[in-house]
Protein backbone atom coordinates (compact mmCIF):
# COMPACT_ATOMS: atom_id res chain seq x y z
CA UNK A 1 0.00 0.00 0.00
CA UNK A 2 1.60 3.10 -1.19
CA UNK A 3 2.35 6.20 2.02
CA UNK A 4 -0.50 8.31 0.62
CA UNK A 5 -2.98 5.39 0.94
CA UNK A 6 -1.61 4.22 4.44
CA UNK A 7 -1.84 8.03 5.47
CA UNK A 8 -5.69 7.99 3.95
CA UNK A 9 -6.41 4.97 6.26
CA UNK A 10 -5.23 6.22 9.56
CA UNK A 11 -6.97 9.48 9.19
CA UNK A 12 -10.25 8.20 8.12
CA UNK A 13 -9.32 5.44 11.37
CA UNK A 14 -8.49 8.86 13.19
CA UNK A 15 -11.90 10.47 12.50
CA UNK A 16 -13.71 6.95 13.48
CA UNK A 17 -12.25 7.63 17.09
CA UNK A 18 -13.59 11.46 17.96
CA UNK A 19 -16.51 10.37 19.38
CA UNK A 20 -15.01 8.48 22.08
CA UNK A 21 -12.23 11.01 22.55
CA UNK A 22 -14.81 13.83 23.02
CA UNK A 23 -16.86 11.23 26.06
CA UNK A 24 -13.20 11.01 27.24
CA UNK A 25 -12.38 15.10 27.40
CA UNK A 26 -15.82 15.67 28.42
CA UNK A 27 -15.63 13.46 31.69
CA UNK A 28 -13.96 14.18 35.31
CA UNK A 29 -11.66 11.53 34.36
CA UNK A 30 -7.56 12.58 33.73
CA UNK A 31 -4.61 11.31 34.08
CA UNK A 32 -1.09 10.14 32.93
CA UNK A 33 0.24 8.18 30.32
CA UNK A 34 3.64 5.94 30.00
CA UNK A 35 4.08 4.59 26.60
CA UNK A 36 7.27 2.75 25.85
CA UNK A 37 8.50 0.87 22.36
CA UNK A 38 4.98 1.96 21.36
CA UNK A 39 5.13 4.97 19.52
CA UNK A 40 2.83 6.97 21.81
CA UNK A 41 -0.38 6.75 19.68
CA UNK A 42 -2.37 7.37 23.15
CA UNK A 43 -1.37 10.25 23.73
CA UNK A 44 -1.28 11.38 20.11
CA UNK A 45 -4.88 9.98 19.57
CA UNK A 46 -5.96 11.84 22.74
CA UNK A 47 -4.94 15.17 21.23
CA UNK A 48 -6.38 15.03 17.88
CA UNK A 49 -9.73 16.03 19.61
CA UNK A 50 -9.53 19.60 21.52
CA UNK A 51 -9.88 19.36 25.20
CA UNK A 52 -6.81 16.49 25.74
CA UNK A 53 -5.64 19.48 28.33
CA UNK A 54 -8.64 18.46 30.67
CA UNK A 55 -7.82 14.82 30.15
CA UNK A 56 -3.93 14.24 29.55
CA UNK A 57 -1.93 15.44 33.17
CA UNK A 58 1.31 14.09 31.76
CA UNK A 59 2.33 11.86 29.32
CA UNK A 60 5.77 10.10 28.75
CA UNK A 61 7.82 7.85 27.09
CA UNK A 62 10.88 6.74 28.90
CA UNK A 63 11.90 4.65 26.67
CA UNK A 64 15.70 4.62 27.40
CA UNK A 65 17.33 2.23 30.26
CA UNK A 66 18.35 5.09 32.53
CA UNK A 67 15.57 7.29 32.68
CA UNK A 68 13.09 4.02 33.65
CA UNK A 69 15.73 3.39 36.24
CA UNK A 70 15.57 7.47 37.58
CA UNK A 71 11.68 7.24 37.52
CA UNK A 72 10.67 4.24 38.56
CA UNK A 73 13.73 2.47 39.99
CA UNK A 74 15.39 -1.19 38.82
CA UNK A 75 13.59 -3.76 36.91
CA UNK A 76 14.37 -6.55 35.70
CA UNK A 77 12.92 -6.10 32.18
CA UNK A 78 11.06 -3.32 30.62
CA UNK A 79 8.35 -5.67 28.59
CA UNK A 80 6.94 -7.47 31.60
CA UNK A 81 3.66 -7.41 33.69
CA UNK A 82 5.62 -6.14 36.73
CA UNK A 83 7.28 -3.74 35.28
CA UNK A 84 3.96 -1.86 33.90
CA UNK A 85 1.73 -2.55 36.70
CA UNK A 86 4.77 -1.02 38.95
CA UNK A 87 5.01 1.91 36.51
CA UNK A 88 0.85 2.85 36.47
CA UNK A 89 1.35 2.48 40.32
CA UNK A 90 4.05 4.84 40.27
CA UNK A 91 2.51 7.13 38.16
CA UNK A 92 -1.09 6.92 40.17
CA UNK A 93 -2.27 9.98 42.10
CA UNK A 94 -4.91 10.28 44.95
CA UNK A 95 -6.95 12.71 42.98
CA UNK A 96 -10.85 12.29 42.45
CA UNK A 97 -11.21 10.48 39.22
CA UNK A 98 -7.29 9.83 37.97
CA UNK A 99 -6.07 7.09 36.07
CA UNK A 100 -3.06 5.93 35.66
CA UNK A 101 -2.03 3.77 32.35
CA UNK A 102 1.39 2.14 31.28
CA UNK A 103 1.87 0.25 28.32
CA UNK A 104 5.65 -1.28 26.89
CA UNK A 105 5.73 -3.40 24.03
CA UNK A 106 8.19 -4.84 21.71
CA UNK A 107 6.69 -3.93 17.84
CA UNK A 108 7.78 -5.41 14.85
CA UNK A 109 11.36 -4.19 13.47
CA UNK A 110 14.48 -5.01 11.76
CA UNK A 111 16.54 -5.17 15.08
CA UNK A 112 13.13 -7.27 16.97
CA UNK A 113 13.54 -10.92 16.91
CA UNK A 114 10.68 -13.02 18.46
CA UNK A 115 7.20 -12.48 19.31
CA UNK A 116 5.29 -9.10 19.31
CA UNK A 117 3.46 -8.34 22.23
CA UNK A 118 2.61 -5.73 24.66
CA UNK A 119 1.87 -5.39 28.52
CA UNK A 120 -0.72 -2.55 29.50
CA UNK A 121 -1.55 -1.99 33.05
CA UNK A 122 -4.71 0.64 33.90
CA UNK A 123 -4.45 1.59 37.40
CA UNK A 124 -7.09 4.13 39.34
CA UNK A 125 -7.15 6.25 41.71
CA UNK A 126 -10.18 4.58 43.81
CA UNK A 127 -8.18 1.40 43.80
CA UNK A 128 -9.26 -0.66 40.80
CA UNK A 129 -6.70 -1.46 38.38
CA UNK A 130 -6.74 -3.67 35.36
CA UNK A 131 -3.61 -5.85 33.48
CA UNK A 132 -3.90 -7.01 29.89
CA UNK A 133 -1.19 -8.70 27.64
CA UNK A 134 -1.68 -8.61 23.91
CA UNK A 135 0.01 -10.10 20.92
CA UNK A 136 0.30 -8.29 18.05
CA UNK A 137 -0.53 -10.12 14.86
CA UNK A 138 -0.24 -7.15 11.96
CA UNK A 139 2.85 -7.13 9.56
CA UNK A 140 3.77 -3.72 9.90
CA UNK A 141 5.52 -1.86 12.62
CA UNK A 142 3.50 0.84 12.37
CA UNK A 143 0.02 -1.62 12.22
CA UNK A 144 0.93 -2.49 15.49
CA UNK A 145 1.50 1.11 17.19
CA UNK A 146 -1.48 2.21 15.69
CA UNK A 147 -3.68 -0.89 17.01
CA UNK A 148 -2.18 -0.23 20.55
CA UNK A 149 -3.41 3.26 20.63
CA UNK A 150 -6.79 2.88 19.49
CA UNK A 151 -6.88 -0.10 22.21
CA UNK A 152 -5.78 2.98 24.73
CA UNK A 153 -8.40 5.07 23.12
CA UNK A 154 -10.93 2.68 23.75
CA UNK A 155 -10.02 1.34 27.14
CA UNK A 156 -10.05 5.16 29.03
CA UNK A 157 -13.47 5.99 26.61
CA UNK A 158 -14.95 2.93 28.00
CA UNK A 159 -13.91 4.58 31.74
CA UNK A 160 -15.51 7.56 31.39
CA UNK A 161 -18.37 6.19 29.78
CA UNK A 162 -18.88 2.92 32.19
CA UNK A 163 -16.50 4.24 35.34
CA UNK A 164 -14.90 0.76 34.42
CA UNK A 165 -13.57 -1.42 32.00
CA UNK A 166 -15.86 -4.43 30.78
CA UNK A 167 -14.79 -7.06 28.98
CA UNK A 168 -17.84 -8.06 27.06
CA UNK A 169 -18.41 -4.79 25.02
CA UNK A 170 -15.21 -3.68 24.73
CA UNK A 171 -13.95 -3.52 21.38
CA UNK A 172 -10.57 -4.86 20.06
CA UNK A 173 -8.71 -3.87 17.03
CA UNK A 174 -8.00 -6.00 14.34
CA UNK A 175 -4.71 -7.51 14.62
CA UNK A 176 -4.49 -7.38 18.60
CA UNK A 177 -5.18 -10.67 20.34
CA UNK A 178 -5.39 -10.45 24.16
CA UNK A 179 -4.33 -13.45 26.08
CA UNK A 180 -4.42 -11.90 29.71
CA UNK A 181 -7.09 -10.01 30.88
CA UNK A 182 -6.55 -9.65 35.42
CA UNK A 183 -8.79 -7.38 36.91
CA UNK A 184 -6.53 -6.69 40.34
CA UNK A 185 -9.57 -6.14 42.72
CA UNK A 186 -12.12 -8.58 41.54
CA UNK A 187 -12.27 -12.00 42.83
CA UNK A 188 -10.73 -15.33 41.14
CA UNK A 189 -14.89 -16.58 40.21
CA UNK A 190 -14.94 -13.04 38.38
CA UNK A 191 -11.37 -13.52 36.72
CA UNK A 192 -12.92 -17.25 35.70
CA UNK A 193 -15.79 -15.83 34.22
CA UNK A 194 -13.66 -13.24 32.23
CA UNK A 195 -11.54 -15.53 30.80
CA UNK A 196 -14.49 -17.64 29.85
CA UNK A 197 -15.90 -14.38 27.63
CA UNK A 198 -12.56 -13.67 26.42
CA UNK A 199 -12.58 -17.14 24.73
CA UNK A 200 -15.56 -16.29 23.20
CA UNK A 201 -14.43 -13.22 21.72
CA UNK A 202 -11.51 -14.52 20.31
CA UNK A 203 -12.26 -17.77 19.14
CA UNK A 204 -8.88 -18.97 18.34
CA UNK A 205 -7.23 -18.18 21.35
CA UNK A 206 -5.07 -20.15 24.31
CA UNK A 207 -5.84 -18.94 27.79
CA UNK A 208 -3.28 -19.96 30.17
CA UNK A 209 -3.07 -20.24 34.39
CA UNK A 210 -0.83 -21.21 36.99
CA UNK A 211 -2.24 -22.63 40.22
CA UNK A 212 -1.14 -20.14 43.55
CA UNK A 213 -2.22 -20.31 46.62
CA UNK A 214 -5.76 -21.28 45.78
CA UNK A 215 -6.60 -19.55 42.86
CA UNK A 216 -5.31 -19.55 39.04
CA UNK A 217 -3.44 -16.42 38.07
CA UNK A 218 -3.93 -15.60 34.18
CA UNK A 219 -0.62 -16.10 32.23
CA UNK A 220 1.38 -14.92 28.90
CA UNK A 221 1.33 -18.09 27.38
CA UNK A 222 4.45 -18.30 25.31
CA UNK A 223 6.24 -16.97 27.89
CA UNK A 224 5.80 -19.97 29.96
CA UNK A 225 4.83 -22.85 27.34
CA UNK A 226 8.59 -21.65 25.03
CA UNK A 227 10.57 -24.54 24.77
CA UNK A 228 9.10 -26.91 27.22
CA UNK A 229 7.94 -30.56 26.89
CA UNK A 230 4.42 -30.89 27.42
CA UNK A 231 2.30 -33.44 28.69
CA UNK A 232 -1.75 -32.32 27.64
CA UNK A 233 -4.69 -33.66 29.38
CA UNK A 234 -7.84 -32.96 27.65
CA UNK A 235 -10.68 -32.98 29.79
CA UNK A 236 -13.91 -31.38 31.37
CA UNK A 237 -12.84 -31.59 34.94
CA UNK A 238 -16.47 -31.43 35.81
CA UNK A 239 -15.70 -31.93 38.50
CA UNK A 240 -11.83 -32.60 38.45
CA UNK A 241 -11.36 -35.82 40.36
CA UNK A 242 -8.33 -37.70 41.91
CA UNK A 243 -8.02 -39.71 39.11
CA UNK A 244 -7.49 -37.05 36.33
CA UNK A 245 -4.75 -35.99 38.58
CA UNK A 246 -3.25 -39.36 38.42
CA UNK A 247 -3.28 -39.89 34.92
CA UNK A 248 -0.82 -37.63 34.23
CA UNK A 249 1.19 -38.63 37.04
CA UNK A 250 1.68 -41.93 35.97
CA UNK A 251 2.70 -40.72 32.55
CA UNK A 252 6.03 -39.19 34.45
CA UNK A 253 6.63 -42.41 35.82
CA UNK A 254 7.60 -43.19 32.41
CA UNK A 255 8.49 -39.56 31.05
CA UNK A 256 9.69 -37.12 33.97
CA UNK A 257 10.80 -34.47 31.39
CA UNK A 258 7.04 -33.90 30.44
CA UNK A 259 5.08 -31.22 32.18
CA UNK A 260 1.52 -31.61 32.87
CA UNK A 261 -1.09 -29.48 31.69
CA UNK A 262 -4.72 -29.73 32.30
CA UNK A 263 -6.39 -28.30 29.45
CA UNK A 264 -10.96 -27.52 29.01
CA UNK A 265 -11.97 -26.49 25.72
CA UNK A 266 -14.97 -24.45 25.58
CA UNK A 267 -16.26 -26.48 22.48
CA UNK A 268 -16.71 -30.14 23.01
CA UNK A 269 -17.06 -32.16 20.48
CA UNK A 270 -19.97 -34.26 21.99
CA UNK A 271 -21.24 -31.77 24.69
CA UNK A 272 -21.33 -28.78 22.53
CA UNK A 273 -20.31 -25.17 24.13
CA UNK A 274 -19.72 -24.99 28.21
CA UNK A 275 -21.72 -22.74 30.44
CA UNK A 276 -19.86 -20.04 31.52
CA UNK A 277 -20.78 -20.00 35.20
CA UNK A 278 -19.94 -23.70 35.48
CA UNK A 279 -16.70 -23.21 33.37
CA UNK A 280 -15.93 -20.78 36.33
CA UNK A 281 -16.67 -23.46 39.24
CA UNK A 282 -14.81 -25.56 37.52
CA UNK A 283 -11.48 -23.67 36.83
CA UNK A 284 -12.31 -22.71 41.31
CA UNK A 285 -11.79 -26.28 41.88
CA UNK A 286 -8.73 -26.91 39.44
CA UNK A 287 -6.97 -24.24 41.42
CA UNK A 288 -6.52 -26.46 44.15
CA UNK A 289 -4.07 -28.61 42.59
CA UNK A 290 -0.75 -27.70 41.08
CA UNK A 291 -0.46 -28.00 37.03
CA UNK A 292 -1.05 -25.31 34.81
CA UNK A 293 -4.53 -25.19 33.36
CA UNK A 294 -5.26 -24.09 29.36
CA UNK A 295 -8.45 -22.48 27.96
CA UNK A 296 -8.91 -23.17 24.57
CA UNK A 297 -12.03 -23.94 22.12
CA UNK A 298 -10.53 -26.63 20.09
CA UNK A 299 -12.58 -29.54 20.84
CA UNK A 300 -10.48 -32.30 18.53
CA UNK A 301 -6.96 -33.01 19.58
CA UNK A 302 -5.17 -32.66 16.46
CA UNK A 303 -6.45 -28.64 16.68
CA UNK A 304 -5.61 -28.58 20.12
CA UNK A 305 -1.81 -30.41 19.02
CA UNK A 306 -1.45 -27.56 16.51
CA UNK A 307 -2.40 -25.12 18.49
CA UNK A 308 -0.13 -25.29 21.57
CA UNK A 309 2.68 -26.02 18.58
CA UNK A 310 2.11 -22.70 17.37
CA UNK A 311 0.90 -20.96 19.71
CA UNK A 312 3.45 -21.77 22.63
CA UNK A 313 6.55 -22.68 20.73
CA UNK A 314 6.57 -26.03 22.28
CA UNK A 315 9.73 -28.94 21.76
CA UNK A 316 7.48 -31.66 22.39
CA UNK A 317 3.93 -32.43 22.65
CA UNK A 318 2.52 -35.27 24.11
CA UNK A 319 -1.06 -36.23 25.18
CA UNK A 320 -2.84 -38.06 28.20
CA UNK A 321 -6.14 -39.76 28.15
CA UNK A 322 -8.33 -42.13 29.23
CA UNK A 323 -9.74 -45.64 26.85
CA UNK A 324 -13.08 -43.59 26.04
CA UNK A 325 -10.65 -40.81 24.10
CA UNK A 326 -8.57 -42.97 22.65
CA UNK A 327 -11.37 -44.80 21.09
CA UNK A 328 -12.87 -41.29 19.97
CA UNK A 329 -9.25 -39.83 18.47
CA UNK A 330 -9.33 -42.95 15.84
CA UNK A 331 -13.53 -42.53 15.48
CA UNK A 332 -13.99 -41.10 11.67
CA UNK A 333 -16.88 -39.08 12.69
CA UNK A 334 -14.86 -36.41 14.37
CA UNK A 335 -12.96 -35.89 11.52
CA UNK A 336 -15.56 -35.51 8.71
CA UNK A 337 -14.63 -31.07 8.02
CA UNK A 338 -11.75 -32.38 7.02
CA UNK A 339 -11.12 -33.03 3.36
CA UNK A 340 -8.71 -35.94 4.14
CA UNK A 341 -10.56 -37.13 6.82
CA UNK A 342 -9.44 -39.22 9.58
CA UNK A 343 -6.36 -40.06 8.28
CA UNK A 344 -5.44 -36.10 7.57
CA UNK A 345 -6.40 -35.43 11.30
CA UNK A 346 -4.27 -38.42 12.52
CA UNK A 347 -1.35 -37.23 10.36
CA UNK A 348 -1.58 -33.32 11.98
CA UNK A 349 -2.09 -35.12 15.53
CA UNK A 350 1.02 -37.05 15.24
CA UNK A 351 2.57 -34.63 13.49
CA UNK A 352 6.56 -33.92 15.45
CA UNK A 353 6.50 -37.32 17.11
CA UNK A 354 3.41 -36.18 19.13
CA UNK A 355 2.53 -39.14 21.69
CA UNK A 356 -0.66 -40.64 22.86
CA UNK A 357 -0.17 -41.86 26.73
CA UNK A 358 -3.14 -43.88 27.46
CA UNK A 359 -4.78 -45.01 30.90
CA UNK A 360 -6.47 -48.04 30.65
CA UNK A 361 -6.22 -50.96 28.84
CA UNK A 362 -5.91 -51.71 24.84
CA UNK A 363 -9.16 -53.31 23.94
CA UNK A 364 -10.10 -53.07 20.13
CA UNK A 365 -14.04 -53.44 20.86
CA UNK A 366 -15.96 -51.10 19.53
CA UNK A 367 -13.88 -50.36 16.29
CA UNK A 368 -15.32 -50.06 12.99
CA UNK A 369 -12.70 -51.26 10.28
CA UNK A 370 -11.81 -47.81 9.43
CA UNK A 371 -10.82 -47.15 12.98
CA UNK A 372 -9.10 -50.35 13.66
CA UNK A 373 -6.80 -49.77 10.73
CA UNK A 374 -5.72 -46.35 11.90
CA UNK A 375 -5.10 -47.87 15.08
CA UNK A 376 -2.94 -50.27 13.77
CA UNK A 377 -1.29 -47.64 11.53
CA UNK A 378 -0.76 -45.48 14.34
CA UNK A 379 0.58 -47.99 17.17
CA UNK A 380 4.04 -47.04 17.60
CA UNK A 381 2.60 -43.70 18.78
CA UNK A 382 0.37 -45.09 21.26
CA UNK A 383 1.24 -46.54 24.45
CA UNK A 384 -0.91 -47.96 27.42
CA UNK A 385 -0.53 -48.09 31.16
CA UNK A 386 -1.73 -49.84 33.57
CA UNK A 387 -4.52 -47.76 35.85
CA UNK A 388 -7.34 -48.58 38.01
CA UNK A 389 -9.07 -46.14 38.84
CA UNK A 390 -12.23 -44.85 38.12
CA UNK A 391 -12.46 -40.73 36.85
CA UNK A 392 -15.63 -41.30 38.81
CA UNK A 393 -17.04 -37.34 37.56
CA UNK A 394 -20.49 -38.47 36.65
CA UNK A 395 -20.72 -40.53 39.60
CA UNK A 396 -19.47 -37.61 42.09
CA UNK A 397 -22.67 -35.28 40.32
CA UNK A 398 -24.79 -38.13 40.93
CA UNK A 399 -23.83 -38.79 44.70
CA UNK A 400 -24.62 -35.27 44.83
CA UNK A 401 -27.67 -35.21 43.03
CA UNK A 402 -29.28 -37.87 45.10
CA UNK A 403 -27.84 -37.37 48.51
CA UNK A 404 -24.80 -40.08 48.89
CA UNK A 405 -22.00 -40.05 50.60
CA UNK A 406 -18.60 -41.75 49.99
CA UNK A 407 -18.13 -39.54 46.93
CA UNK A 408 -15.31 -36.82 48.93
CA UNK A 409 -12.94 -39.88 48.78
CA UNK A 410 -12.55 -39.28 45.06
CA UNK A 411 -11.55 -35.55 45.42
CA UNK A 412 -8.81 -33.12 47.13
CA UNK A 413 -9.93 -32.18 50.35
CA UNK A 414 -10.61 -28.67 49.24
CA UNK A 415 -12.84 -30.06 46.40
CA UNK A 416 -14.82 -31.58 48.57
CA UNK A 417 -15.22 -28.66 50.61
CA UNK A 418 -15.84 -26.64 47.79
CA UNK A 419 -18.19 -28.47 46.55
CA UNK A 420 -20.07 -29.20 49.71
CA UNK A 421 -20.82 -24.97 49.93
CA UNK A 422 -21.37 -24.98 45.93
CA UNK A 423 -24.04 -26.45 45.11
CA UNK A 424 -23.53 -27.17 41.46
CA UNK A 425 -25.36 -30.39 40.80
CA UNK A 426 -28.25 -29.93 43.11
Amino acid sequence: MAFTEKNAALETQIQALEPEILALHASPWHGVLEEVGTGGWIQTLLQTVSGASQTLWAGRCSYAKEIQVTFYGEQSRSIAQSTVESWARKNLSTADKFFSLAISGAVRSGMAQGDCHAWLALALSDGRGWTLHLRLKQAERLEQQFALGVLGVHLLAQLAQEDGLVLETLEIPVGLELDVWLAWHESPFQTYLQAGQLMQKQPHGLLLFLPQAGRLLPMRPLEFLRGKNILLHKGSFNPVTLAHLAMPQAVLSEQPELLPVLEISLNNADKGTAALDNLAHRLSMLAFQNWPVALTRTPALYQTAELFRAEGQITQLDFVCGEDLYYRVFEPRYYQSLSGGLSEGLERLFAEGTQLWVCGRKNSLGFGPEAAQAAETWKEHCHFLAFDQPIASTQIREALQTGQSGWQKSVLPEVAEYLQNHPLYA
